[in-house]
């Protein structure tokens, strides 16, 4: 997977987060492994 389609996956996962929760992650947040993977494969 190319890497600017792996960060455009992760903008518009933020961006949901931020929808559902109404809040921001941590500036410090990050995916565990297997999670970057699951969404990848996704």
């Amino acid at each position: 997977m190319s890497e600017e389609r792996l960060r455009a996956a992760m903008m518009a996962d933020a961006r949901a987060y931020q929808l559902r929760t109404g809040t921001r992650r941590p500036w410090n947040w990050r995916p565990k492994p297997e999670y970057l993977f699951r969404r990848v494969l996704a």
